[in-house]
């Protein structure tokens, strides 16, 4: 027997000598594709960001719409312009940032009862208002990796830049009447002029498609904070007038052009 195996010993020696030498001078596994098959999903983690555009159709609620003054408040188009970006960190939910410029405003339209039995006065308003906008929210999308159908809902908060109002149809041979519209936490009882408050702030909610780095989104923006500015009266005691909030349907477009490639 010991004869036998020094008989077939070397034989099969020599038989494993190429298949060693055949794997010693593979190439090694590439180490990135290891570790990305090797770490979990849920550890890899990714922030893309880039320019977005978007247009809207704002009003506002609250306005008063009764009494001698039959008011009709009717949506006006508005724009936004600036930067978004999303944070993820595997799996299927995001978070999402973005400051963009905002145009928001509204159509005023009044009928006023001068006299009894005299017909209506007709008049027009035109408000436009300008805001620095920060939303931030939360998506939860269609796939890990961030692509597909995704459905979204957070918070914003906007600071209030400047604004215009323009008033028509005041009187038959009555010329509009333009001016800004300003910042201001309250107002004197008397002073002239319009102003809304400083700071907005709300809830939003939508949906969106991403296909690539392009981002669809489709939501609705809702005020939670009063845009009347309180009215002084004198010594310290002041009163607010009836609230009324920014309210918006908005569409955009987001291109996630920076960012790690998937």
């Amino acid at each position: 027997m010991f004869l036998s195996a020094r008989c077939w010993l070397p034989g099969l020696f020599s038989l494993t000598l190429p298949l060693a030498g055949r794997a010693q001078g593979a190439p090694a596994p590439d180490r990135r594709v290891a570790e990305g098959r090797d770490l979990p999903t849920l550890a890899r983690t990714s922030f893309h960001f880039g320019p977005s555009v978007g247009l809207n159709g704002a009003n506002v609620r609250g306005v008063e719409t009764g009494g001698p003054r039959a008011t009709t408040i009717k949506a006006r188009a508005g724009f936004e312009a600036g930067v978004a970006g999303q944070w993820a960190r595997g799996g299927h939910w995001a978070l999402q940032a973005a400051a963009r410029y905002t145009r928001l405003g509204y159509t005023q339209r009044d009928q006023v009862l001068v006299a009894n039995g005299a017909p209506r006065v007709a008049a027009r308003m035109d408000y436009r208002f300008n805001y620095l906008t920060v939303p931030v929210s939360v998506a939860y999308t269609q796939f890990a990796n961030g692509q597909g159908a995704q459905v979204y809902a957070g918070l914003y908060a906007a600071q209030f830049l400047a604004g215009r109002f323009e008033t028509t149809d005041l009187a038959p041979g009555c010329p509009p009447r333009r001016g800004p519209v300003r910042a201001a936490a309250a107002q004197g009882l008397f002073g002239g002029g319009n102003y809304v408050r400083p700071w907005d702030a709300g809830l939003q909610a939508g949906l969106g498609y991403r296909y690539g780095p392009v981002l669809l989104q489709a939501g609705y923006v809702h005020g939670l904070r009063t845009l009347a500015p309180a009215v002084i009266q004198g010594r310290g005691s002041h009163f607010t007038r009836p609230p009324y909030y920014n309210r918006a349907v908005r569409l955009s477009l987001t291109c996630f052009a920076f960012g790690p490639r998937d």
